[in-house]
């Protein structure tokens, strides 16, 4: 505004235009508009503009957003009839504005639910294992269970900042359900070699034993050592006297609630990720394709995934024991 007056005064005293132009350091064609603006409208202020006039104000745009940033996980649809339900504010404008500050609709993160009690002990342990080098980890065996769905499970979608994938409020929490599937126990060593055992309905230390016996131990090399995590079949009595009778080492002190620093768990995600383009259509199939594309996995990822360990240590101890991204 100041400039526009600056440059009529200056015009009006009989200054030309490009002399204008060159002491306000902008181009000849701008003094040109403001000019022609002037002689027409005889106003320097800004004229109204056509289009649609905006349905929110500043305030209520605060508002939105505040909702947002405190319940992360409500829809676009939800937002709209709490902050707007008298107003005809339309669903892409809601979403417009939430982008405008910096807030995007995402996929949530599926993480565990992490107490106290569980982020101490997670904590704890990277610390005492942050030194270990990359010789000593190639000697673990990473083990454990996963349940196979026929059928993917929703997605769920929930706004947030960039880089805050992994941040609680943000995340969604997992918990086991009964659907049409099948278990299976899989093991891989820092070389790539891998195995995979499909488990029967009902998976007890009994069960525990026998996969141990018929798949583990013809994986098992000398110096190697089992990780596991804190299932009941894997901490029952009969299922530790077993690997202590066949002088198995193991982790006895591996943190419970921590699949982002059990690197198999990577492997079922690949493993997923790939069956639902093989479109199984029964449990006979699933475990087919389950067979195939684990084996397809390349040794080089599984060496990857081997020689992340240190920076998900790390990672866990710089969020204080809390979810990271791995």
């Amino acid at each position: 505004m100041e400039s526009r007056r600056l440059a009529i005064e200056m015009l009006n005293d009989g200054f030309s235009q490009r002399k204008v132009a060159l002491l306000l350091k902008c181009s000849h064609g701008a003094i040109q508009k403001v000019l022609k603006k002037y002689q027409n409208t005889k106003s320097l202020e800004n004229l109204q503009k056509s289009g649609r006039p905006v349905k929110t104000t500043a305030r209520e745009r605060r508002a939105l957003t505040k909702l947002c940033k405190k319940d992360p996980l409500k829809s676009a649809r939800e937002l709209q009839s709490e902050c707007f339900p008298e107003k005809n504010v339309s669903i892409s404008t809601i979403k417009r504005i939430l982008r405008k500050y910096n807030l995007f609709g995402r996929k949530a993160a599926r993480k565990p639910f992490l107490s106290m009690v569980h982020k101490k002990h997670r904590l704890l342990w990277c610390k005492n294992y942050a030194n270990w080098t990359a010789n000593q980890w190639n000697n673990a065996i990473y083990t454990d269970e996963c349940q196979i769905l026929l059928q993917p499970v929703k997605k769920v979608y929930v706004r947030r900042p960039k880089n805050a994938r992994y941040i609680e409020k943000y995340i969604t929490k997992t918990f086991k359900h009964g659907l049409q599937s099948i278990m299976i126990w899989g093991a891989i060593r820092s070389d790539g070699s891998r195995v995979l055992v499909k488990c029967p309905k009902k998976v007890d230390a009994a069960a525990y034993k026998e996969i141990l016996k018929r798949s583990f131990i013809p994986l098992c090399k000398k110096d190697d050592f089992i990780i596991q995590d804190n299932a009941p079949i894997h901490k029952a009595k009969e299922s530790l006297k077993f690997i202590e009778d066949n002088k198995i080492c193991y982790m006895s002190d591996w943190p419970s609630q921590s699949p982002d620093l059990n690197i198999i768990e990577n492997m079922w995600s690949v493993l997923k990720r790939n069956l639902w383009r093989c479109h199984p259509k029964n449990i006979d199939e699933l475990w087919i394709a389950c067979q195939k594309e684990w084996s397809l996995i390349p040794n080089s990822y599984v060496k990857t995934l081997f020689s992340s360990i240190p920076s998900r240590l790390a990672a866990v101890i710089k969020s204080k024991g809390s979810n990271c991204k791995y």
